[in-house]
């Protein structure tokens, strides 16, 4: 699939406003089902897409009117002409309303299941994220000293009391740990663009992904994630834990704020989940890149280096994709395998409760997102075939053709109303089809709001991934 030029400032505003958190629009137009409001419409509609050709045949009409009136004396025999014209126009007439008729309603079930495909993978997605979220190990949440970077977990809520270290050098989470280059993951530099564990990944955010160090062939998660923030403390009480003042203190003190109960997920699995979603994020928008043609330019290499900048790439992994042997359209897949062994590799470390079933359900929600995904290019690639499609549209434009001839020689000057009525429906009936066969708005077959807004689909996942990530980090019990 090729893609539309576009330069560099081009780019930096189509990524900020992919990727600014803010409420996204409808993925399709909304309107309420009632006689006024449906009346009053006219952006979106069947009128706005077929008023020039309405106009255009209204105007044949008006000049077939005109001729008549100048020939009639000189062909006596028009009249006849045009009522043989009108017996072939009514059988053209049945012929064309059947085909148009079903033409249309097999282009709506393609893009229904083009729709139902996207919801899927957001679905599946989302899936993906509260499984993650849920299942991950947590602990009470433990007193943070300033001065020597410790903290003291409750007694018997996670496996034992005693010091738990919460250093700046929190655990690097692999991909692999058996690498070509002796098994050991280099560590890069800082990585804090994306987003300290709490998965803020979004333009404004700080700075981008941090520099890839280590060896070659290290794992693009090796960065060393930032420092952590002070965790919540206990205050004596082992049944009630306070968010610490991060205004106040130093020297050792330990500062409590408000109370709250319940379980908080360990640091090092906040990094986790932040690269795991962070993984989400950037499958879903190379996906749509592989998918859409006006938003191929993020699968190109200057569209990774944006991505980048935004910090939903770090810099070790963006060699990485543009060494991908496949097309720039299938850059996702390897992100895909990503999210699989980020998963394994955290299953390995033991970061999840429940792990065998979690496994299980894990696996068929990767194996049902690449089935899912893999749905919208075969629908779009497969949408029908090319001699239907254009007998379909030689018979609209026949029909139409033939129809400022065919109904004057029954309604006379009333042919250019009923003229101008038959095009916007026949002619509006089968723009809406090849509307609903190019969902995406790839050839530019319609209005931009006549197709799926892509923005909207990755907006609504970005947003809704954050809740998941976001309201799993502390549980009331």
């Amino acid at each position: 699939m090729s893609w539309e030029p576009i330069d560099a400032e081009e780019l930096r505003v189509k990524a900020e406003s992919l990727l600014t958190p803010e409420i996204p629009d409808p993925v399709i137009e909304q309107f309420v089902p009632t006689r006024a409001v449906l009346w009053r419409k006219w952006k979106g509609t069947m009128l706005e897409d077929t008023w020039e050709a309405t106009v255009l045949n209204m105007g044949v009409a008006l000049v077939v009117c005109l001729a008549y009136q100048r020939l009639q004396l000189s062909c006596p025999r028009l009249s006849e002409q045009l009522f043989k014209i009108d017996i072939i126009w009514k059988i053209h007439m049945t012929l064309t309303t059947f085909i148009l008729t079903f033409f249309v309603s097999q282009s709506y079930a393609m893009w229904r299941s083009v729709y139902k495909t996207t919801r899927h993978v957001q679905g599946k997605l989302y899936n993906l994220l509260m499984l993650t979220t849920t299942h991950l190990r947590r602990e009470r949440p433990a007193c943070f000293d300033d001065a020597t970077g410790t903290s003291t977990a409750a007694m018997g809520e996670s496996g034992g009391g005693g010091e738990r270290v919460l250093r700046g050098q929190s655990r690097s989470v692999r991909l692999d740990r058996d690498t070509d280059s002796g098994g050991n993951v280099g560590r890069g530099g800082d990585d804090a663009g994306i987003g300290g564990g709490d998965a803020a990944w979004f333009v404004g955010g700080g700075e981008a992904g941090g520099s890839g160090g280590g060896r070659a062939k290290a794992s693009p998660l090796a960065a060393s994630p930032p420092p952590p923030p002070p965790s919540p403390c206990t205050c004596g009480s082992r049944g009630t834990e306070s968010i610490p003042d991060a205004s106040g203190g130093g020297g050792g003190s330990s500062n409590c704020g408000r109370d709250f109960p319940g379980k908080s997920v360990l640091w090092d699995s906040r990094i986790w989940l932040a690269h795991f979603e962070r993984y989400t994020r950037l499958w879903h928008i190379l996906y749509y890149a592989g998918c859409s043609r006006k938003h191929a330019c993020f699968c190109t290499d200057p569209g990774l280096e944006r991505l980048h900048l935004c910090g939903l790439i770090t810099e070790a992994e963006i060699p990485l994709l543009k060494d991908f042997p496949g097309p720039v359209a299938h850059r996702h897949m390897p992100v895909f395998q990503w999210m699989v062994a980020l998963y394994l590799g955290g299953l390995e470390e033991g970061r999840f409760l429940q792990p065998v079933s979690l496994t299980t359900r894990m696996m068929e929600q990767f194996v049902g997102l690449r089935d899912k995904s893999g749905g919208i290019g075969d629908m779009v690639g497969g949408r029908t075939k090319l001699a239907y499609a254009h007998a379909v549209q030689l018979l609209v434009d026949v029909f139409l053709l033939l129809t400022p001839f065919a109904l004057f020689s029954e309604v006379g000057f009333w042919s250019i109303v009923a003229t101008g009525v038959l095009t916007t429906f026949y002619q509006g009936l089968f723009n809406l089809s090849k509307t609903f066969i190019d969902p995406l708005n790839n050839e530019d077959a319609t209005i931009d709001s006549d197709c799926i807004v892509i923005d909207s689909l990755i907006k609504e996942s970005a947003n809704t991934g954050s809740r998941w990530t976001q309201g799993a980090k502390v549980f009331p019990l």
